[in-house]
């Protein structure tokens, strides 16, 4: 072969091996790339791996937390479902409620009234409205000047004045009411409130009717004066006689039989007289006389009255006597005597011989307080303790009803007419005052007597009650 031809051999196999070559790093070059493809792709499978992971991660903290929210929410909306459906039942009760009390209101003719002090407005009930001839087109809640308004006439300014004295005291009250312009008209009532313990600007409270009851007391009263009357006169006669008889020569039985006679019959007498102060006294017809009198002096006489008693029983008396008083005191005196010899004679009465009794006679200012209880004007306060046999607890809230006597004192006293007390009350509530007591079975008992120091109005009568005696 020439050497020309085997240059072009070479050349041939040179150009050959170089596209070998060249393809041979093509093909490696490519699978370099390709490898780091790979790596690449690899790397970014583990980065989507590490997102997809913190992706579950984190909303499936979210969801978990959301499934929680979702589920408190659903045991919140069952709870207020449980409280509708308890709301729902509580007002359909309250409603029911209502339609039964105001069901009752008017059948047993009962008028409620609600008073609120910082509106000066009161809020009465259909029936009471009834009962005050208040149009029912009036408003529901109607203003005090209102109020008056409508009711001018028929209550008075005292009764005004006084009424709204207690509303604004706010505490619970009873008292009785004459509503009305004549005696024939005129109705009687008995209000009670109480304050609202949410609102103390409030009081609420219901009133009665009770003129059928206050003409039935009425009628007795005048029956027991009637038939008090018409017994006075046999008994007096035999009184008379039992004193003709004593002149007589009569054996020493026939003597005690007269002295029973006259005992009795004198017992006899003082009831009869009791029943018709009391009669005088519930029925309005008694006289009040009012004169200047000293009232130190008045309780000196009547403690001496019972100077006897006092020595026969040894008892210790001790009398204090205030320096303050007034010098003359606007009274009637038979009234103001009639009160302390009744509460200084039960107290010498029920005690025991040896024992102690403690008179203190002072004067008190307004809104003083005086054993629990506020002076609610100027007043005189006799105070009178005792050692004696005081008042069993579970009859103490009988002990000023009439004809009333505890269980101790029939024991030790078989004489007494359960009136006194009773007869003190009824006066002192003629006259504006009060009466009341503490006491502890055998451990004595004390009396106050609030008497009020302005001057007595005077009062005709039929009768007087020293006429009566």
């Amino acid at each position: 072969m020439s050497i020309q031809a085997t240059v072009i051999l070479i050349l041939i196999l040179i150009e050959f091996l170089i596209i070998v070559i060249f393809e041979w790093m093509r093909i490696v070059r490519r699978k370099e790339e390709s490898r780091e493809d790979n790596l690449l792709i690899q790397s970014l499978q583990q980065r989507v791996q590490t997102i997809s992971s913190d992706i579950q991660k984190f909303y499936g903290k979210k969801t978990e937390s959301l499934e929680t929210h979702v589920s408190d929410l659903e045991d919140v909306r069952r709870a207020m479902m449980n409280v509708m459906e308890d709301l729902k039942k509580e007002r359909d009760y309250s409603q029911q409620l209502h339609e039964r009390l105001s069901l009752a209101t008017r059948v047993g003719h009962i008028g409620v009234w609600e008073w609120s002090g910082e509106s000066q407005e009161f809020a009465l009930n259909d029936e009471l409205r009834n009962y005050l001839g208040i149009d029912p087109m009036e408003e529901e809640i109607i203003p005090l000047v209102r109020l008056q308004k409508l009711l001018q006439g028929k209550l008075t300014q005292d009764f005004w004045d006084e009424f709204l004295a207690t509303l604004s005291k706010g505490r619970s009250f009873t008292t009785i009411v004459e509503f009305g312009k004549s005696s024939e008209t005129k109705t009687y009532f008995k209000v009670t409130g109480m304050p609202i313990e949410s609102s103390p600007e409030r009081m609420l409270g219901v009133a009665f009717d009770i003129t059928e009851e206050i003409e039935i007391d009425r009628v007795k009263t005048e029956f027991v004066s009637l038939v008090s009357h018409q017994l006075r006169t046999p008994l007096t006669s035999i009184s008379w006689f039992a004193t003709l008889l004593k002149e007589e020569d009569l054996s020493d039985t026939q003597q005690d039989f007269l002295d029973e006679i006259e005992h009795a019959n004198k017992r006899m007498i003082d009831l009869i007289n009791a029943l018709l102060n009391i009669s005088r006294l519930e029925l309005g017809t008694f006289a009040i006389t009012p004169e200047d009198f000293q009232v130190p002096s008045l309780l000196d006489e009547i403690l001496t009255e019972f100077e006897c008693q006092i020595e026969d029983k040894k008892l210790q008396l001790n009398v204090s006597i205030s320096d303050k008083l007034p010098d003359t005191f606007h009274g009637d005196p038979m009234l103001v005597g009639i009160i302390f010899q009744n509460v200084i004679s039960n107290a010498i009465k029920y005690t025991t011989p040896k024992g102690s009794v403690d008179i203190k006679l002072n004067v008190k200012k307004r809104g003083a307080k005086v054993a629990g209880k506020t002076v609610p004007r100027e007043s005189f306060i006799l105070k009178v303790s005792d050692s004696g046999i005081g008042i069993p607890q579970s009859q103490q809230d009988d002990i000023f009803k009439k004809l009333f006597r505890a269980d101790n004192v029939k024991k030790i006293d078989t004489n007494g007419t359960g009136l006194g007390l009773y007869f003190v009350r009824q006066i002192l509530l003629q006259i504006d005052g009060d009466i009341w007591f503490s006491s502890r079975e055998n451990n004595g008992t004390t009396f106050y007597v609030m008497i009020p120091t302005r001057p007595m109005k005077a009062r005709g009568g039929a009768k007087t009650f020293e006429e009566m005696a």
